[in-house]
C-alpha cells in the first residue's frame, strides 16, 4: 500500500521521467534507501535543469554580438565547430533512442551556435563600404540546411563514427577560443552566464551519462568538454574587465569605469596611435629634441577699427573718409 498517491497530473509525468519502479520506490512508498533510484531521479532532475539552462544559455551572447554590431573576441572557427559537434550529437542520441533528458539540450545548442555563427558573419569587418557579407550569410544558411538533412539520412554505422570523432571536433573546437583569449589577453565579446553555464553543464552531463547512457563515446565527450570549459572559464576570471584594444595597448581599465568611458578611450588610442607614430617626434634630452627650434608664441595685437564714414553730397554724389 503506498504511503502517498499523487494525483495524475503529477504521477503522469513524474512516471514518464523516473519510470514505473523508481516513481513507486521515491514518491509513492518514500523509500529513501533505494540508492539506484536516487541516482536515476538526481540524474533525472540535472537533466531537466541542463535542458533548461541549454535552451538559453547562448543568448547572452547572441544579445551581445546583436547589440555590439560585432563578433570581436568569438571565434567563428570554434563556434563552427561546436555547431557542428552538438548536431551530430543530437542526431546521433536520436537515432539511438536515448532519454531527451541525456541530450535535449545539445538540440537547443545547435539551433543556439548557428545563430551565433550567422551573426558572427553578418558582423564580419569589411573592407570597402561596397564589399557585402550578403554572399556569405547565404552560403553559411544553406550549408547549415543541408548538413542537417545530411545527419538525419546516414547510415548508423557511419553516423556512430561521426560520433566518435566529436571528441576531438570539441577539442578543436575549443582551442581556438582558448588561444585568441590568451593572445589577446581578453576574452572580447564573450558572455559570462555562457561560460559559466557550459562549465557546470559540462560536469553535469559527466554525471547524467554515467547514471543513464554509460556510452564511452558519449561520456568522454563530455569529459573533454568539461576540462576546456573550464579552462576558457579561467582565463575569463583572470582577464575580467580587460578588452581586446585595452590590454593591446596597454589602456587601464577599472572595473567601475562604465562601457561608453572604455569604447571612448580604447577608439581614441586607436585613431591616435598611427597619427603619433607617423610624426616621429623626438623624446626629450636627445640631441634632436635640444636642436629643435621652438616657434615663438603667439601674442594677438590690438587692431585700431576702420571707421568710414559716408555722406551725400547736394548733387547726390557719396564721399567717404577712413579714420585711421
Amino acid at each position: 500500500m503506498p504511503i502517498i498517491t499523487w494525483p495524475g497530473f503529477i504521477s503522469a509525468p513524474a512516471t514518464a521521467v523516473l519510470g514505473a519502479k523508481c516513481y513507486t520506490s521515491l514518491l509513492e512508498n518514500i523509500d529513501y534507501t533505494d540508492v539506484e533510484c536516487i541516482r536515476l531521479g538526481v540524474s533525472k532532475a540535472l537533466g531537466i535543469g541542463i535542458i533548461a539552462g541549454g535552451s538559453i544559455v547562448k543568448v547572452p551572447q547572441i544579445s551581445i554580438i546583436w547589440r555590439s554590431g560585432s563578433g570581436r573576441g568569438v571565434s567563428l572557427s570554434g563556434y563552427v565547430l561546436e555547431l557542428i559537434s552538438c548536431a551530430i550529437n543530437s542526431v546521433y542520441s536520436i537515432r539511438n533512442g536515448y532519454a531527451f533528458s541525456t541530450y535535449g539540450e545539445n538540440l537547443f545548442l545547435t539551433i543556439q551556435n548557428a545563430i551565433v555563427t550567422l551573426l558572427i558573419i553578418h558582423y564580419k569587418p569589411l573592407l570597402t563600404r561596397k564589399d557585402s557579407n550578403a554572399p556569405q550569410l547565404l552560403a553559411g544558411i544553406v550549408t547549415m540546411a543541408i548538413s542537417a538533412i545530411g545527419l538525419l539520412v546516414l547510415p548508423s554505422e557511419t553516423l556512430t563514427i561521426l560520433q566518435g570523432l566529436t571528441i576531438p571536433i570539441s577539442a578543436i573546437a575549443k582551442v581556438p577560443q582558448i588561444i585568441s583569449n590568451e593572445r589577446n589577453k581578453s576574452t572580447g565579446n564573450l558572455a559570462v552566464f555562457t561560460v559559466i553555464a557550459n562549465v557546470l553543464g559540462c560536469f553535469a552531463r559527466v554525471f547524467t551519462t554515467l547514471t543513464e547512457v554509460k556510452d564511452p563515446l558519449v561520456l568522454w565527450g563530455f569529459i573533454l568538454a568539461s576540462i576546456l570549459n573550464t579552462v576558457i572559464g579561467v582565463q575569463m576570471y583572470a582577464y575580467w574587465g580587460r578588452s581586446e584594444a585595452a590590454a593591446k595597448y596597454h589602456l587601464p581599465t577599472e572595473k567601475t569605469r562604465s562601457s561608453v568611458e572604455e569604447k571612448v578611450l580604447i577608439d581614441a588610442a586607436i585613431e591616435l596611435k598611427p597619427i603619433i607614430a607617423s610624426q616621429n617626434f623626438p623624446r626629450s634630452g636627445t640631441p634632436e629634441a635640444g636642436n629643435r627650434r621652438t616657434p615663438p608664441a603667439y601674442t594677438p595685437t590690438a587692431r585700431t577699427p576702420s571707421v568710414s564714414l559716408t555722406a551725400t553730397t547736394p548733387g547726390g554724389r557719396k564721399w567717404a573718409r577712413k579714420v585711421d
